[in-house]
């Protein structure tokens, strides 16, 4: 199996992640706000993201399997990981995920 088979299949594949509490499958390995894309698509295509880590507006805060530190990072160029937690969300994350997240009060929105 070719290297460049190998990496499209894994960007094929999918992963289950929590996003404020609620499980969502999206795909892996790819940046999280690609795999975010599907769950939202006409709201993340109108999201004010630069997608280029200049903006801030992606950014969100998360934890690891197996490790209880809180990280901070940007979605426009953090690498999903399988089993990962989202525990706090920028606003306009939020904003844009706002029909998924329906049901799941949190107060876990990064205002700055």
């Amino acid at each position: 199996m070719t290297h460049r088979r190998r990496r499209r299949d894994a960007e094929q594949a999918d992963t289950e992640i929590t996003i404020l509490g609620r499980r969502v499958r999206v795909r892996a390995a790819v940046p999280l706000l690609d795999a975010l894309e599907p769950l939202a698509p006409e709201r993340m295509a109108t999201g004010r993201f630069c997608r280029n880590h200049e903006c801030g507006n992606s950014r969100f805060y998360y934890r690891l399997p197996g490790d209880p530190q809180e990280r901070k990072a940007r979605a426009c160029r953090f690498e999903v990981v399988p089993g990962m937690e989202i525990t706090v969300l920028s606003a306009e994350l939020k904003f844009v995920l706002r029909e998924l997240l329906a049901g799941h009060e949190s107060s876990n929105v990064d205002d700055a």
